[in-house]
């Protein structure tokens, strides 16, 4: 007995829907149940019967199979119009991207962060050219500002540098000169009216074009010069009436205006040098390895130091060898960094009457040369070691003693009272962490003192800090003192960091 068939359509696909039942689809037609158990014939009747159930189940396949394709194309169907409906979504957001929206002036701020770009090693993936192939918004802003293509390097070719020429103009230009290519070299030499800042990298080739800058370098305000080919007293640079930072290095030996020179990076190491550096008497700073020139006494008996060069103005120091501050008189010297030999530092700042407020050193030194140091310099406000040799003995010597003892005790005015940052390393035993603690609330509680915060490096710990310094760490902040204990890399950064900051 068949049921009653309630057929809809789908208003979307036309595809019939059946929401009533139809004994055909609801329910497959039945078979005798002894014939499925058993191995016995049928009867003539159930023959009949067994293939008109055949027969309509043949029918129903044909019926699913036909609906399943129809289903199958409106499945398929359904999918294209998602995905056409998801690509719209993504053109729509792409339209109201924060990026598409960013307005020009915003951009063009953006855009001069990118530049001077060192991230990459190909110059057609570096800023700005790789800007002008996001978008034409994009190149079109790019090249309507000049300052985006001022910087020239060495690595890019020839079209490239006469691209940066043509699209800086007119603004100053910083430019590095060591090109294998001699026509780079010509062109930027062509425009050396617009240098601001040239990193020169010399050639063998480049001393006869180069010495045509002479006397066109009215905007130059910083020179890189490096020469390992030795031009003895090249002069291309001798006339630039805005030259204030130069570095030299390897065999270079120019001839500057000297006087007019504020920072300097240099080697002296014989008595040219040293001229040339008693010339820079306006140099507000200065970093200089090796030392002066020095020659036997009469009589053979030591040795003596050319005579002293005074340079009035100095303020910030780097030196290499600290043998050389015996050359020196700094009466305004503020900040000293030296790598190599402190011991001269207490005569230079008697001699100099100067007043140190930054001390740095980075080399194996005792502790008591250090505190030699901190007796000249009680305007000190910021004392930097990486190597100390023996940290308990610093700590100690910096601690505030007790008023009662004040009479007897050498230390009874306190050292550089007015300390306020102390970097040092070398603190990781039981003694010299007790001794941090007993320093730090020894000057918060004298009323000469100001509270330092300090940091200690710890280079050889890469994981971990000891079970002392732990504890030693715990106390301190949980009294209220501001400390970092660093290991590792972050010691390394921390150490790296002192460097930038001078010429």
């Amino acid at each position: 007995m068949k049921g009653i068939d309630t057929t809809t359509t789908c208003p979307n696909c036309a595809i019939a829907l059946h929401s009533g039942n139809r004994d055909s689809d609801a329910h497959l037609p039945s078979f005798p149940r002894y014939l499925l158990e058993t191995n016995d014939p049928p009867t003539y009747l159930e023959t009949s019967e067994v293939q008109n159930a055949l027969d309509e189940s043949k029918a129903q396949i044909l019926r699913l199979d036909n609906t399943i394709t129809a289903l199958q194309a409106s499945l398929e169907k359904h999918r294209r119009l998602r995905q056409s409906a998801a690509d719209q979504l993504r053109r729509g957001s792409i339209i109201l991207s924060v990026v598409r929206r960013i307005p020009t002036d915003v951009l063009v701020e953006i855009f001069n962060l990118t530049v001077p770009d060192a991230a990459r090693k190909h110059a057609t993936n570096r800023c700005p050219w790789v800007l002008g192939r996001v978008c034409s918004r994009w190149r079109a802003i790019s090249l309507a500002l000049p300052e985006l293509w001022t910087t020239i390097d060495r690595k890019i070719p020839l079209a490239m540098v006469k691209a940066h020429i043509d699209r800086s103009l007119p603004h100053p230009l910083t430019v590095e000169l060591g090109f294998s290519d001699t026509g780079s070299v010509e062109l930027l030499i062509a425009c050396s009216a617009r240098w601001a800042v040239a990193d020169v990298e010399m050639r063998a080739f480049m001393g006869p074009a180069l010495a045509k800058v002479q006397g066109r370098l009215p905007l130059l305000r910083r020179l890189r010069y490096n020469d390992n080919n030795g031009f003895r007293s090249f002069s291309a640079f001798e006339n630039a009436p805005a030259l204030r930072d130069v570095t030299l290095s390897g065999k270079a030996s120019l001839h500057l205006p000297w006087s007019q020179l504020e920072r300097l990076n240099m080697k002296v190491s014989d008595s040219v040098g040293l001229s040339q550096l008693r010339q820079a008497h306006n140099l507000v700073a200065l970093s200089v390895t090796g030392r002066p020139y020095e020659q036997p006494q009469p009589g053979g008996i030591g040795l003596a130091f050319a005579p002293t060069v005074e340079l009035p103005r100095l303020r910030t120091l780097l030196i290499k060898d600290g043998v050389f501050l015996r050359s020196l008189v700094l009466p305004a010297l503020e900040d000293i960094y030296i790598s190599m030999d402190i011991s001269a530092v207490p005569s230079l700042v008697e001699r100099s009457n100067c007043h140190l407020r930054i001390f740095t050193t980075d080399v194996q030194c005792s502790a008591a040369d250090i505190l030699a140091v901190l007796e000249h310099s009680p305007g000190l406000v910021q004392l930097r070691s990486s190597a100390v040799q023996d940290a308990l003995a610093l700590l100690t010597g910096m601690t505030v003693p007790p008023l009662s003892d004040a009479n007897a005790n050498a230390y009874a005015r306190p050292l550089v009272p007015a300390l306020r940052a102390l970097l040092i390393t070398g603190v990781g035993d039981a003694p010299a962490c007790a001794q941090l603690v007993a320093m730090m609330e020894s000057r918060r509680a004298s009323t000469m003192c100001a509270e330092p915060v300090v940091c200690v490096l710890d280079f050889v710990k890469w994981a971990q800090l000891n079970l002392h310094a732990v504890e030693t760490l715990r106390l301190l902040k949980q009294r209220g003192f501001h400390v970092e204990w660093l290991t590792g890399p972050q010691s390394l950064d921390r150490y790296r960091s002192w460097r930038p900051s001078y010429p």
